[in-house]
């Protein structure tokens, strides 16, 4: 059964969308060593990008000032190797310490297919959910790989596996927001595969 993904994007979520896949820079890449000190010493949720397989799905979230859960999508590849494209290095000094820029080469990469919600959702009306359901293991850096905080907020981060409850929860909620989504495949089939393993 293909894996749930929650991708939270910001900024970078429209020409992501508009070209159609998700990227984070290597964790292990020699531009970013400085980065991780002994008090944050991973980044899961870049790493994360590296278990995204063909035909999993991924939520996107384009932050609450762009209007929350944006798209539904589906991996068209495995993640690949993949240098930083033009637009994401020209806004790529986002306050890390000690590194000017992303590396430019040395990033992971997934092409997928979006599906745009005409009506977004924000994540405020999941709060309830995400505090019953989401993974009760919590890490002051995020570390523990969950997209939620304790407070039932995004967590800063990019991209997480989402626990399959919240996943069901989502796409129950994308459906009556925005019936069009039945029209897809790809959408109807993970909704369905959730509903067979949550019963």
């Amino acid at each position: 059964m293909p894996n749930v993904f929650f991708v939270t994007q910001g900024q970078t979520y429209s020409f992501e969308r508009r070209d159609g896949y998700i990227w984070a820079p290597n964790p292990s890449s020699s531009e970013l060593k400085e980065f991780f000190v002994k008090d944050m010493p991973d980044k899961v949720f870049w790493r994360n990008v590296e278990l995204v397989k063909a035909k999993d799905v991924i939520i996107h979230y384009a932050g609450a000032k762009n209007g929350g859960i944006s798209a539904i999508s589906q991996a068209t590849t495995d993640c690949y190797k993949s240098p930083i494209t033009e637009e994401l290095f020209m806004i790529s000094n986002m306050g890390i310490p000690g590194v000017g820029v992303w590396p430019p080469e040395g990033g992971r990469r997934v092409d997928c297919s979006y599906v745009e919600l005409q009506n977004k959702m924000q994540i405020k009306i999941f709060k309830r959910a995400i505090l019953e359901l989401k993974s009760p293991k919590y890490h002051q850096y995020h570390v523990n790989n969950s997209a939620f905080n304790v407070n039932g907020g995004v967590n800063q981060g990019y991209l997480y596996k989402l626990e399959r409850p919240l996943a069901y929860k989502f796409i129950y909620e994308a459906f009556k927001y925005n019936s069009y989504l039945k029209q897809y495949d790809f959408i109807v089939s993970i909704f369905s595969d959730l509903e067979k393993e949550l019963q």
